[in-house]
């Protein structure tokens, strides 16, 4: 599932009329990170998409790969800068952390 909305995407920016379909296969993803991540990349053609995104960043249960799908939607919401920071201090481990 994950591949199959990875390549839509991409294809998505060359072929917009496959947008539709690359959204629909990105809601399937199971995994919280990488729906995220696929409805995040869509949410630059789509930027209704972006609330979706923001969510399912937050559904994220590791506090590592949350701040960062965080820190990625920040860049294309501003007024996230704040949460993505609050989560990247969450973080226990020092090393990630930092890298948040």
């Amino acid at each position: 599932e994950l591949s199959r909305a990875k390549v839509l995407s991409s294809l998505a920016e060359k072929l917009p009329e496959l947008l539709s379909e690359a959204l629909a296969a990105a809601r399937e993803i199971q995994d919280e990170r990488h729906r995220a991540k696929v409805l995040s990349s869509l949410a630059e053609k789509l930027p209704e998409l972006l609330s979706e995104a923001l969510a399912a960043a937050r559904e994220i249960q590791d506090e590592f790969f949350r701040a960062d799908a965080l820190s990625s939607l920040a860049e294309k919401l501003p007024e996230l800068l704040s949460e993505a920071l609050a989560a990247a201090r969450e973080i226990q481990d020092e090393f990630f952390r930092a890298d948040a």
